[in-house]
C-alpha cells in the first residue's frame, strides 16, 4: 500500500465470518427439544429421540413448555432463565418457525447453543435433518463417530437487536420490550392503533381477526441509516431483514434472495405508494431507525410472532448482534440453501 495506512472503524468484535465446522470434543449434558406443536408426528419422532439420548447416552433432555405431554414426564422442563446458559444442543422438530421460536427462547445477546434441524413441516430452508437418520446424525455428535465423522457443517445466522424510542406513554397496558432480538425480520405495518402493550402473534390467526387489524390508510415510515435520512416511504409498511429471513416475508414482499452466510440487512417496503420504492440491502453492521410519522397506527411486528403498537412520533432502531445462531447443515457452505431453492420453491423445475 506504499506509504497509505488504513485503520478500521468498525468494532473487531463482530466478524463477518458466516461458515464453520462444528466438533463437540466433549458430549453434550444437556440438550433442548423444540417441537412444532400442532404436528403429532413430530411430537412422536421428540420423543422418540429424547428416550435414545436418555436411555442410550446418558444425555440430559429438556422439553420446552409449548410441547409438553402426558408421556414427557420423565424429562425435565426448560425454564428460559435458568437453563438458557446451560443448554449444549438444541434440536428443533418442526420447519423455520420451529427454528425462529427456538431463538426466540434465547433472547439476550450472548453466546447461543447450536441448533440442530429437524424437517418435520411444510417449508424449511433451515431444516435439511431427516427425523428417519437421527441416530447416525447425534451419533456423530455424541462422538460415536470414528475419525472425521464427527464434525458437522454450520451456517453462523445473525439476529437484530430491536429496541423502541417510545415518544408517547405505554397507554393503559403493560409497557413493551424495550430490547427483542430477531432472527428473520422485524416489520414495521399500518395498522390500527393498539393499547401500547405486546401482544402475542397467533401462528395461524382468524382471517377476519387479521383483516380487521389492517386499514387501508398509508403509513408514512420516516428512515435512517447510521445517522443518514434516507427517504419517507409510505405504503403498507417496511420490513427490515436478515439475510436468513429474505426467504420469508421479505421474498413475498419482492425482496431479493440472500445467502445465510451473506453478511447483510434488507429494507423492503411493503406495497409501497411509488414504483420508485425498491429494496435496499445494506452492510450488516449498519444501524436502521424507522419513525413513524403523522397519522400514527403502525405496529412493529417480530418475526411474525410478536408485535408492539407505535404511535406517531414513536421510532424502532434496528443494530445487529454481537453473537449468531448456529445452525448445523448437511452440506458445505450454502449448498442447503441452494437445494432449498429447487426442492422448496421449485426452482429449474419443469
Amino acid at each position: 500500500m506504499g506509504c497509505a495506512r488504513m485503520k478500521y472503524n468498525e468494532g473487531r468484535d463482530r466478524s463477518l465470518r458466516r461458515r464453520a465446522i462444528m466438533t463437540f470434543p466433549q458430549k453434550p449434558k444437556s440438550i433442548l427439544m423444540v417441537v412444532r406443536p400442532d404436528a403429532p408426528s413430530a411430537s412422536d419422532a421428540a420423543i422418540t429421540i429424547a428416550r435414545w439420548l436418555r436411555d442410550k447416552h446418558d444425555v440430559g433432555v429438556l422439553f420446552e413448555k409449548n410441547t409438553r405431554r402426558a408421556d414427557l414426564t420423565r424429562f425435565g422442563d426448560f425454564h428460559e432463565a435458568s437453563d438458557a446458559p446451560v443448554v449444549d444442543l438444541c434440536v428443533t422438530l418442526g420447519g423455520d418457525g420451529t427454528v425462529l421460536h427456538a431463538a426466540s427462547l434465547f433472547p439476550d445477546d450472548a453466546p447461543l447453543p447450536p441448533v440442530l434441524p429437524f424437517a418435520a413441516g411444510s417449508l424449511g430452508f433451515l431444516t435439511p435433518f431427516s427425523t428417519n437418520a437421527f441416530e447416525d446424525t447425534l451419533s456423530r455428535i455424541l462422538g460415536q463417530s470414528p475419525g472425521d465423522e464427527t464434525a458437522l457443517h454450520c451456517t453462523l445466522h445473525s439476529r437484530k437487536r430491536c429496541r423502541w424510542e417510545l415518544a408517547s406513554s405505554a397507554g393503559d397496558g403493560a409497557a413493551p420490550p424495550r430490547v427483542t432480538n430477531v432472527l428473520n425480520e422485524v416489520a414495521v405495518m399500518n395498522v390500527v392503533g393498539g393499547s401500547g402493550m405486546s401482544i402475542e402473534v397467533p401462528r395461524t390467526p382468524p382471517i377476519g381477526d387479521f383483516a380487521a387489524a389492517w386499514r387501508s390508510g398509508l403509513a408514512s415510515l420516516f428512515l435512517h441509516v447510521d445517522g443518514q435520512y434516507v427517504a419517507c416511504m409510505r405504503g403498507d409498511g417496511l420490513l427490515v431483514a436478515t439475510g436468513t429471513g429474505s426467504t420469508a416475508y421479505a421474498l413475498a414482499a419482492g425482496g431479493p434472495c440472500v445467502s445465510p452466510s451473506v453478511p447483510c440487512t434488507l429494507v423492503v417496503p411493503v406495497s409501497p405508494h411509488t414504483l420508485s420504492c425498491r429494496p435496499l440491502v445494506l452492510p450488516e453492521l449498519a444501524t436502521i431507525r424507522v419513525e413513524v410519522g403523522e397519522g400514527g397506527g403502525a405496529r412493529a411486528v417480530l418475526d411474525g410472532r410478536h408485535a408492539v403498537p407505535l404511535s406517531t412520533g414513536d421510532a424502532l432502531v434496528v443494530e445487529p448482534t454481537v453473537h449468531h445462531l448456529p445452525v448445523l447443515t448437511q452440506r458445505r457452505h450454502d449448498g442447503d440453501w441452494y437445494g432449498a431453492l429447487t426442492d422448496k420453491l421449485g426452482w429449474s423445475l419443469t
